[in-house]
């Protein structure tokens, strides 16, 4: 018969580390762009990424009727993200890459 092993402290602080590490993984949805509207009223910033690469960063921005892309206003940053002055206007819905 094997002799029992004792666990010390230094281990079990050892594996609680290893296991606190581990990273969580969080899978992103896909929404249609009419529940974005439920998911964020327009009370927290909207960055809609561009096809063109640029980024609009909105703080207050609305649906169009028909689901024909967004209205809003807020602050347009280039390919580099560099700041590109202020934005106010209409978003075409097929120039949107992604919404966040």
């Amino acid at each position: 018969m094997r002799p029992v092993r004792r666990v010390t402290l230094p281990a079990l602080c050892a594996a609680a580390l290893a296991l606190e590490a581990c990273p969580t993984v969080r899978v992103p949805e896909l929404m249609d762009a009419s529940r974005m509207t439920a998911a964020n009223p327009g009370n927290y910033p909207l960055k809609v990424h561009l096809r063109s690469g640029d980024l609009l960063v909105l703080s207050s921005w609305s649906d169009l009727p028909r689901d024909s892309g967004l209205a809003g206003r807020g602050s347009r940053y280039d390919v580099r993200r560099r700041p590109a002055g202020l934005f106010s206007g209409r978003i075409a819905r097929d120039s949107i890459a992604l919404l966040r």
